[in-house]
């Protein structure tokens, strides 16, 4: 399990806590649309060694097919980083948002919910312009199916 700090002040842990299931089952990785999303919130002074340490990881997995999927997650999220880091990755999701569509946002903050937790999904909220609260009616929604 790797982990990051988000600008926010939560925490990112990649694969994200839930996706271990039980001990022989494929790992399902996040959506690959989130990626770009969390590579975005993540501290500036983090990115180099998280992008490490999510490397190592999937050097450490390469050979055991039930990791194939976060492995190739965790090469892209790393990659992510790493352009960012360098100054290649486009401005952090916030600038993009002004042209999205707003439900598009939701979904994706909700989808961060999911995955990630609460503190990544207001922090992603936050960043790009939407109220957390208005996220809030998918959110019962999937603690209801959950339980």
């Amino acid at each position: 399990m790797t982990y990051a700090h988000i600008s926010g002040g939560g925490v990112v842990h990649f694969p994200p806590f839930g996706s271990l299931k039980d001990a022989v089952s494929t790992i399902e990785p996040p959506a690959p649309d989130l990626l770009p999303a969390i590579a975005a919130l993540i501290r500036p002074t983090e990115l180099m060694s998280f992008s490490q340490r999510l490397l190592k990881a999937a050097s450490k997995r390469r050979h055991n097919v039930r990791w194939e999927k976060v492995n190739r997650s965790r090469i892209v999220l790393a990659q992510l980083c790493l352009d960012r880091a360098l100054g290649v990755m486009p401005a952090p999701v916030a600038d993009d948002a002004a042209d999205a569509d707003p439900e598009a946002m939701r979904e994706l903050v909700v989808e961060a919910y999911e995955t990630f937790g609460a503190s990544v999904a207001r922090e992603l909220a936050a960043r790009i312009g939407i109220a957390f609260d208005t996220c809030g009616e998918a959110i019962e929604r999937l603690e209801r199916r959950s339980s």
